[in-house]
């Protein structure tokens, strides 16, 4: 199934969703799994795998995790975590409330860590912390795209079914 507009991306556990818009080209699922922890959802353009990508969508949702952490704190922890990988990798938050957080970040030259830039988005809801990703390897990222993503991000929402 390909998609290139609207849709819900719903997790089969939760009372909650993601409505959300892609950019207007194909994308397709091409990876998705859950259990009573945490959920994933990968889109990728037509013709690639999420194997084999040069740009990614990428939704996940942690159940109960909202309970635990802020979407801040959550991206504090994933951050740390990235710069003992790359601590030359560029952050830069670019905005916080108390329900969600929106990031930028990009790698480049780390060992073992391919070229990347990603904007994400992370929701805090009533049943899991929802993490939004746009990843590209596609460098460097055209204004352009950068900013269509910003808004489509910014846009998404948590809608009950």
């Amino acid at each position: 199934m390909f998609l290139g507009a609207v849709m819900a991306l719903a997790m089969p556990c939760c009372a909650e969703e993601v409505a959300f818009q892609f950019d207007g080209r194909e994308w397709g699922l091409g990876y998705s799994d859950e259990n009573e922890f945490e959920g994933i959802q990968e889109y990728v353009l037509l013709g690639e795998t999420v194997n084999h990508w040069t740009e990614l969508v990428t939704i996940q949702a942690f159940f109960g995790l909202q309970e635990k952490t802020t979407p801040a704190k959550y991206m504090d922890g994933m951050m740390e975590q990235l710069k003992k990988i790359c601590p030359n990798i560029m952050v830069r938050t670019v905005r916080q409330g108390e329900n969600d957080v929106m990031l930028e970040w990009e790698v480049k030259d780390c060992p073992g860590q391919e070229n990347q830039y990603e904007i994400d988005r992370i929701i805090s809801g009533k049943k899991a912390i929802w993490y939004l990703h746009y990843a590209t390897k596609k460098l460097p990222v055209l204004p352009e795209r950068r900013d269509k993503w910003m808004i489509l991000l910014n846009a998404a929402t948590l809608e009950s079914p």
